[in-house]
């Protein structure tokens, strides 16, 4: 998921609907850390700094990054890139 959207980033329809795909997939633990392990939290973080005045591409990865982080003990592994 997080190749398809480093893949779109200049894709804006694109890179929307692979964020909405990943904050939907983010079910539970088990895929929420399948899912950081592949990348996904640079790739949402490159789409925000690639976009940043494009609300809607924002909000998507507020969205997704709210799921990602679902719980205190998964959202304590993440580091932040800077």
């Amino acid at each position: 998921m997080s190749q398809s959207i480093f893949a779109n980033m200049e894709n804006r329809d694109a890179l929307l609907n692979a964020l909405e795909v990943l904050a939907q997939l983010a079910i539970n633990e088990e895929a929420v850390l399948a899912l950081l392990k592949a990348g996904a939290l640079d790739a949402i973080i490159e789409a925000m700094r690639t976009h940043p005045d494009d609300a809607v591409i924002l909000a998507a990865c507020c969205q997704a990054l709210c799921r990602l982080l679902i719980n205190e003990d998964v959202a304590s592994q993440v580091r932040c890139p800077m």
